[in-house]
């Protein structure tokens, strides 16, 4: 009896602790993060299935997002935090302002008239050089996909399931990849457990792709990317065929890729 109430008991346990896992991740979501070197917001988002602006907004941080080692992530929002609430002009009660009194005084006689110095011809300023282009995604206009690869597709997208938060497509070992849409590269690196040599594009203020299991990165954090161009060559997991890990992302939640790329022929 004792053994048989102590197994129900740890079936239990483990049964509770698989409800916590959270969609792609291998380890359950703890409540903080402590930042460590080579980390960036946007991969700490990523790690955790968030959306990087409303995780700026959880710990009070504002563009350009400065995190330093050893510094404390709230991953969850924090007790005292309030939802920035954007304020609606049209709620705003309009002032009636009164037009001033002035008081009637006796007119008085005209100045006399001065000849004024002959005005010197104005110099024309030649117009200021437009500065670079400010970083803006469209909100509502559609983004559109291309395949970041050719292969054959050999695992799919799960939802809610532990490790299929994307499409693994079969490649040769050095095969091109190309970014699937034109957008910003948010991040390069190998800093994500489980993601091997890793690039993530951001394509407008909702959506972002990514392309894991590199075996080389040809773009640097901080460039433009445009739909088709190189940016990596497929590589592999360990002895695992030569596959490209591909995700679509919409507001830091994984969404199944096939829904947004086109038909193949």
């Amino acid at each position: 009896m004792i053994k048989s109430g102590l197994l129900v008991s740890l079936i239990l346990t483990f049964t509770l602790l698989s409800c916590s896992w959270v969609p792609g991740s291998l380890e359950i979501t703890p409540s903080q993060y402590i930042i460590r070197r080579g980390d960036t917001l946007f991969a700490v988002a990523w790690r955790y299935d968030l959306e990087m602006k409303t995780l700026a907004s959880w710990n009070g941080l504002s563009s350009p997002y400065v995190i330093q080692t050893g510094q404390r992530l709230h991953l969850r929002p924090p007790p005292d935090y309030r939802k920035p609430v954007t304020p609606n002009p049209k709620r705003i009660p309009q002032q009636t302002v009164k037009p001033p009194v002035v008081a009637q005084t006796k007119p008085q006689k005209p100045p006399a008239k001065i000849k004024s110095p002959t005005p010197k011809p104005a110099i024309k300023k030649s117009p200021p050089k437009a500065s670079a282009s400010v970083e803006a995604f469209p909100r509502n206009k559609a983004v559109n996909w291309g395949w970041p690869t050719e292969g054959k597709i050999v695992a799919e997208f799960l939802a809610n399931g532990v490790g299929k938060t994307g499409i693994n497509i079969q490649g040769k070992m050095g095969q091109s990849v190309v970014a699937a849409a034109s957008g910003k590269v948010v991040y390069s690196g190998n800093g994500l457990k489980g993601y091997g040599e890793l690039i993530i594009i951001k394509h407008s203020e909702d959506l972002l792709s990514a392309y894991a299991y590199n075996r080389k990165r040809l773009v640097s954090e901080g460039s433009w990317a445009k739909k088709g161009q190189r940016i990596a060559e497929v590589g592999g997991r360990g002895k695992d065929l030569s596959v490209l890990h591909f995700e679509i992302r919409k507001k830091g939640k994984p969404v199944n890729p096939l829904k947004y790329l086109p038909p193949r022929s």
